[in-house]
C-alpha cells in the first residue's frame, strides 16, 4: 500500500542532481587525465551531496507487510524492514533570506543504513499509517 508520494517536484530536485553529477563526473574526467588532484577535490562537493540527497530523499513510500519500500530521487529503490526504523525528526521551517518559510519535512534515521528524508507537503493517502510506519509524531 502507498503511503507516500512525492509527485512532480521529484523532477525539479533530479534535474539538479543530474547537474551536479555531470559537472562533478567532468571534474573527474578532468582529474584522471590530467592528474590533477584539485580538480577531483573540487569534483567531491558536486558529486557527494547530489548522490547522498538523491538515495535519501523518498519519491515513493509503499508498506509490504513488515518492510518499507522506498524509492528515491536517483530511482533506487530500498527496501528497509520496519523494525530498522527508529523515531524520526520533524522540522516544520526553514530560513530563507528573508525570514523562515512553511517547509514541513521529516528526517527519519534507519538502524544500519542511511536516514529517509520525506518532504511534508506531499501526497500522503494514509497520515495516520504514514506517522506509525516511520514513527513520526501525530500532528
Amino acid at each position: 500500500m502507498t503511503i507516500y508520494q512525492y509527485g512532480w517536484a521529484a523532477w525539479v530536485w533530479r534535474v539538479l542532481i543530474a547537474f551536479g553529477l555531470a559537472a562533478g563526473g567532468a571534474l573527474v574526467a578532468v582529474a584522471l587525465r590530467d592528474r590533477a588532484l584539485e580538480s577531483l577535490l573540487t569534483a567531491l562537493p558536486l558529486l557527494a551531496p547530489s548522490l547522498y540527497f538523491g538515495y535519501v530523499l523518498a519519491v515513493r513510500i509503499d508498506v509490504d507487510g513488515p518492510v518499507l519500500r522506498v524509492w528515491t530521487l536517483i530511482f533506487w529503490r530500498r527496501t528497509i524492514a520496519l523494525e530498522r526504523i527508529r523515531p524520526g525528526r520533524v522540522s516544520t521551517h526553514a530560513q530563507g533570506y528573508s525570514g523562515p518559510i512553511h517547509a514541513p519535512r521529516a528526517f527519519v534515521p534507519v538502524r544500519g543504513g542511511l536516514a529517509i528524508y520525506v518532504d511534508l507537503l506531499a501526497t500522503i493517502p494514509d497520515k495516520r499509517r504514514f506517522h506509525d510506519a516511520l514513527r513520526l509524531p501525530r500532528p
